[in-house]
């Protein structure tokens, strides 16, 4: 029996349909690849997908606004779609070979958490509709047009039943992490003073010196941090003694000292009693690193509107007293800066002859009840007076306040006063009957912008000020009225004609200081090179000094 091997009719009709449907099938799966394929664009690597990041980065710098839409829920985006000018040259279609690569993409959403876009093992980047050869103008959440250069738009969109949420980065968030120059700060370049500010917010400033370790090697920390240690006949022949108050900032105090700081002066450092330990430490570590440079004998424990004040500049007077040549004293705090150069405030200081330089309030009655009442009368031949506790005084004057019988009768009392550090210089400096060295000696003693000018220090106390001295617009900020400055005050301070400033904190608007110390330094260089004159003609003239005890002034 032989077996047929002609299929049947039935058969071949089966065979047939299952081949037909197969046809179908493959032709449908064919359409649908070559439709994906030219609406996808697919990086092949992680590499390509942080080029991708890069290249969006650098379209928003520029001038584009760009649309990123992301699923905003999640960290890390699996998929991430963009629309931007001509998306085809921008994406490559096979691995690129660029250079530069971003591992991580970071956006800040308002009112969100910070999303982190990283490279992802396999992202499809999609065309959206919106894409043409020119951006579109678009409203923001006001209602406005946008199509400013300067900002950079980013959407992230959930899905399209989803409300959507709008990111903005403005170039200032993008600024905000470039230092401007000191010389356009200086100038009074009010948008580069704004971004000064901006870079300020963003970059804190950090304590990063860690003093007991630097200064190990004295010799390499001197040069290091630029310390002076050459200085003209002028400045060897006419020597100063300071004294720095010091009760916070170690990093601000040694850059205070760094800017005053030349070996033919003498300098003595009182840190607060209240002061950690580690910042004692740290102070004497830079401290012995100069030899003219001392720590106070004594620590005291420093309380603002007691006698502490004035007993710690007391120690410095004293302890400096020991050497013999330096001709004045001038009593700084730790959040003062020069405005002058070393040379400069020596050919100032000679041209006083012996003058000292000390505030005075002209309203003195009002000042008995509230700070000298209780304390009764002072002792004879003085007269009292407020003012400022920062003065410019010649050896010869501290050596009366030192020593003087009366003014150690004068120092007991003024333990029963308020704030006798704003009674003591003032009440020596302008007691006739004293005549202590130096003294003003006219009637006029209030200090007086153009006729008594307190060339000592300048304090900011804005437009309650008894006096215009002190009245002056503050571009930083006030802390109970005093003006701690900021960067937008730096062209009014390098104008001024006092030998320093009051008050700066290296915490606020770092900047101010870094860009004073630079000017500071350039000043400097440039006497030293000879390409400065130094005009003292305004000093000279100062119509103060002709009230001064320059003879027999020897105290009562």
């Amino acid at each position: 029996m032989y077996l047929s091997l002609v299929p049947s009719p039935n058969t071949r009709s089966a065979v047939f349909l299952f081949v037909f449907i197969g046809a179908i099938l493959s032709m449908n799966h064919l359409l649908i690849y070559i439709h994906a394929t030219r609406n996808t664009h697919v990086l092949r690597s992680k590499r390509d997908v942080a080029q991708q990041g890069g290249l969006v980065t650098s379209i928003s710098l520029v001038t584009e606004n760009v649309t990123m839409a992301t699923r905003s829920n999640k960290h890390v985006i699996p998929n991430v779609k963009h629309s931007a000018e001509n998306m085809k040259d921008i994406v490559p279609e096979t691995n690129g070979h660029q250079s530069d690569s971003l591992n991580s993409l970071n956006i800040h959403v308002s009112g969100k958490e910070e999303l982190n876009f990283k490279p992802l093992p396999y992202t499809r980047l999609r065309k959206t509709e919106s894409q043409t050869t020119e951006p579109k103008s678009y409203k923001n959440m006001d209602g406005n047009k946008n199509r400013n250069s300067n900002w950079v738009k980013m959407t992230t969109n959930r899905n399209k039943n989803k409300n959507e949420t709008d990111v903005q980065i403005n170039t200032q968030t993008l600024l905000q992490h470039v230092k401007p120059l000191c010389r356009d700060l200086i100038a009074g370049n009010t948008s580069q003073i704004q971004q000064a500010i901006l870079y300020s917010k963003a970059h804190p400033y950090k304590p990063s010196l860690s003093f007991t370790d630097i200064t190990r090697n004295c010799t390499r920390f001197l040069n290091q941090r630029g310390y002076i240690m050459r200085v003209s006949a002028e400045e060897t022949g006419f020597p100063l003694a300071f004294s720095i108050l010091m009760y916070k900032d170690v990093e601000q105090v040694e850059r205070l000292l760094r800017a005053i700081y030349r070996p033919s002066n003498y300098y003595c450092v009182h840190v607060d009693k209240k002061m950690y330990e580690e910042d004692f430490k740290a102070t004497k570590a830079f401290v012995d690193c100069l030899p003219n440079v001392s720590l106070a004998s004594v620590r005291i424990n420093v309380r603002w509107g007691t006698y502490s004040v004035l007993k710690a500049d007391l120690k410095c007077m004293k302890d400096l007293w020991a050497y013999r040549s330096w001709k004045y004293f001038i009593n700084l705090s730790g959040t003062e800066f020069p405005l002058k150069t070393n040379r400069e405030i020596v050919r100032i200081l000679k041209t006083l002859n012996g003058a000292n330089i000390v505030d005075a309030e002209k309203e003195v009655e009002k000042w008995k009840h509230i700070r000298w009442g209780r304390a009764g009368p002072p002792p004879v031949g003085i007269s009292l007076h407020k003012g400022n506790t920062h003065v410019l005084v010649s050896r010869e004057f501290v050596g009366y306040a030192l020593h003087s019988p009366l003014v150690r009768k004068f120092k007991i009392w003024l333990r029963k006063t308020r704030i006798p550090d704003e009674t003591f210089f003032p009440s020596l400096n302008h007691s006739p009957l004293l005549r202590s060295p130096g003294s003003f000696i006219g009637e006029d003693y209030a200090t007086d912008y153009d006729n008594k000018p307190y060339i000592a220090r300048f304090k900011n106390w804005g437009p309650n000020a008894p006096e215009r001295s002190f009245a002056w617009p503050c571009h930083g900020k006030r802390v109970r009225e005093i003006c701690i400055f900021g960067v937008g005050d730096l062209p009014l301070l390098t104008t001024r004609r006092e030998l320093f400033a009051n008050k700066f904190y290296i915490n606020y608007q770092s900047q101010t200081l870094d860009c004073l110390e630079e000017w500071l330094s350039e000043r400097t260089r440039e006497e030293q090179e000879s390409r400065v004159h130094l005009n003292v003609t305004f000093y000279e003239h100062m119509p103060n000094l002709k009230y001064i005890c320059r003879q027999n002034c020897t105290g009562l």
